[in-house]
């Protein structure tokens, strides 16, 4: 009897050193992840807060269309107004048959010049620009990686790259906004563009768009895993959020049908989750709701504060050469500022 109870007690204290081992192992484990955390906040002291000025990409399918009448580049007073709003950066859209009218061919030089006008106008109040293709995955309406090959795709952003890397007020290439299409090749053709920008520039970032039209709803279902490899690390994967009931940024239904500060939150929960379980670094390349109804609102103060929580890039869609019925746009009404536009400085600068 002796012996079987010095066997028990002997377990007994193996057990106990073991969890005792196992606690400080968690302990350690949970101290690193603080730290690291602490690390990264520490990094990361505040998120850039931009806005989408909107118009050298408007009537796509007028080429190459007449500068100021199909489409226009923001102002130098455009950017110092957004600047003094608190929107420290921009996302400039731009399309790639005016940029490139035929492929593998010459930039436009107009069309180039009004970007670099746009990128010193920046430069002078301090504010960032990221170049954003404006194309949802096409040139002249053909699918890229089905009508239109890899190849092409690398050949502009190898040129775009090349032209515009010494201005200093662009801080990164965005690939290509909303891809999407049934066959999924947008995968496949992003490590095109990369390394097209890769043959040029090596310093900027690279914003990568997402299938499924960057859509934060459909994220983790339509890009199941990361899916570019950048040489220099500084590839950022591009979201889109937006509030309304089918998350397309319409907004056909006017009020909001459910609280905005959840949808927020519920909606980019599965994206957080899937950069932080590949160890990736993301962008919200568009946010927006209706302007001019406050029941939005709640979800503007909502997302800032998300995102400065979590550190992460962010652009306002939209101001810019939009019509005044345009429901998203933040630029003045028949002469009258915006209702959103009077309060969203506030928004950004409690974030900050």
């Amino acid at each position: 009897m002796r012996d079987g109870h010095s066997s028990q007690r002997t377990l007994y204290l193996c057990l106990v050193k073991s969890c005792m081992m196992i606690r400080k192992q968690l302990i350690y484990v949970a101290l690193v992840a603080w730290l690291l955390s602490l690390s990264a906040r520490a990094a990361c002291i505040n998120p850039v807060m931009g806005i989408n000025l909107a118009g050298a990409e408007f009537a796509p399918s007028v080429l190459p269309g007449v500068e100021g009448i199909e489409y226009k580049f923001p102002t130098s007073i455009q950017i110092e107004k957004y600047m003094r709003t608190g929107f420290g950066a921009i996302r400039l859209p731009i399309l790639w048959e005016r940029i490139q009218p035929e492929l593998y061919g010459d930039l436009h030089e107009q069309y180039v010049r009004s970007i670099e006008r746009v990128a010193r106008d920046a430069e002078r109040v301090g504010v960032k620009v990221v170049i954003d293709l404006h194309n949802y995955g096409r040139y002249r309406g053909k699918i890229v990686g089905v009508d239109i090959d890899g190849a092409a795709f690398r050949d502009v952003w190898k040129r775009i790259a090349m032209r515009l890397r010494e201005h200093g007020s662009i801080a990164a290439y965005g690939l290509m906004n909303e891809p999407n299409d049934a066959r999924r090749v947008w995968h496949r053709m992003a490590q095109f563009g990369v390394d097209g920008i890769r043959d040029s520039d090596r310093r900027k970032d690279i914003y990568i768009g997402g299938d499924g039209w960057s859509n934060a709803v459909q994220w983790v279902q339509a890009n199941p895993r990361p899916f570019v490899i950048d040489p220099e690390g500084r590839e950022r994967y591009e979201v889109h959020l937006y509030l309304d009931d089918d998350a397309s940024g319409r907004y056909l239904e006017g009020h909001p049908k459910s609280d905005p500060e959840s949808r927020v939150r519920d909606r980019l929960a599965p994206y957080f989750a899937w950069l932080k379980k590949y160890g990736k670094v993301g962008v919200i390349g568009e946010f927006g709701v209706p302007s001019d109804d406050d029941k939005w609102f709640s979800g503007v103060q909502e997302f800032y504060a998300i995102t400065k929580n979590a550190c992460i890039d962010s652009y306002y869609w939209a101001g810019g050469a939009f019509s005044p019925k345009n429901i998203l746009s933040l630029e003045p009404r028949n002469g009258e500022e915006r209702l959103l536009m009077k309060k969203i400085k506030s928004y950004i600068t409690t974030s900050k």
